[in-house]
């Protein structure tokens, strides 16, 4: 069909770049979030979870930095 041919001819618009770069980025974080909730069984959501990333990695940023012990 003509839409496809325009659409394969001219690739991908601004927007399906923007959620494909999205999409990754998501996938990318859910991944530590879920490995640390596994790990931690009493956990009771996500949300915590991904707060304990979240502090993980100021505090070796914190470190890196060598703010922190």
């Amino acid at each position: 069909s003509p839409e496809e041919i325009e659409r394969v001819t001219h690739g991908a618009s601004e927007e399906d770049l923007v959620n494909s770069g999205l999409e990754e980025t998501m996938i990318g974080a859910y991944h530590p979030i879920r490995e640390v909730w596994k790990q931690r069984g009493s956990m009771e959501d996500m949300r915590t979870a991904a707060l304990i990333v979240a502090i993980d990695k100021v505090a070796l940023s914190y470190e890196q930095l060598g703010i922190f012990p």
